[in-house]
């Protein structure tokens, strides 16, 4: 779907409310000279206003990580600071050191998020572009959104589950290796000014 500058903002956002309603999971490719930042905020209250319990995460905003595990622990807590699970998202954390940090992120979605959050969860991912500026791999990340997404008919609490992906790079681009299962799920949405 390409959308035109002058209406951008009306019809994005409807396009990516609509979807997430529906809870499929969606990435957003914002062209260059795009500014969304008022995208983000007007999404989470529109989807808030519909009953979904919403995280919002810019991975700029993080930082320069130097560890896998700083980097995740550092998103999680973000997420967990907005949905108010502060306590219990640090308590599983450290419950589960013996984990990698991706099993224990997306195992506080499942077991800490899902559980204590009634009805549907909509997590917003910005700035994905940021991925690159790190030392280490952030293939596995994308790999288990795409596995959360294919659980999501095994699992019943997974099928409450929903991203929204924002980027100026769509996800498979941001891939280094090759080998890695493609990211081919959920709906693309570019937007774009010509």
């Amino acid at each position: 779907m390409q959308i035109k500058f002058p209406t951008l903002t009306r019809k994005i956002l409807s396009e990516i409310y609509r979807s997430l309603l529906e809870r499929e999971f969606c990435y957003v490719v914002i062209g260059q000279n795009i500014s969304i930042s008022c995208l983000v905020p007007q999404l989470v209250k529109r989807l808030f206003e519909a009953g979904h319990t919403v995280a919002a995460l810019d991975l700029g905003a993080l930082g320069q990580a130097s560890t896998l595990e700083r980097w995740y622990g550092a998103m999680l807590k973000r997420m967990a600071e907005q949905l108010g699970l502060e306590k219990e998202a640090n308590a599983f954390w450290i419950d589960k050191c013996h984990l990698s940090p991706l099993q224990r992120f997306f195992g506080a979605i499942r077991d800490v998020f899902l559980v204590k959050c009634s009805g549907p969860l909509v997590l917003i991912v910005e700035n994905l572009d940021a991925v690159r500026g790190l030392r280490f791999s952030t293939d596995e990340f994308f790999a288990a959104i795409r596995a959360y997404y294919n659980a999501r008919t095994e699992d019943p609490i997974l099928g409450r589950l929903s991203f929204c992906l924002l980027g100026m790079t769509p996800p498979t681009s941001l891939l280094r290796d090759p080998r890695t299962t493609a990211f081919n799920i959920g709906r693309r949405v570019d937007l774009t000014c010509a």
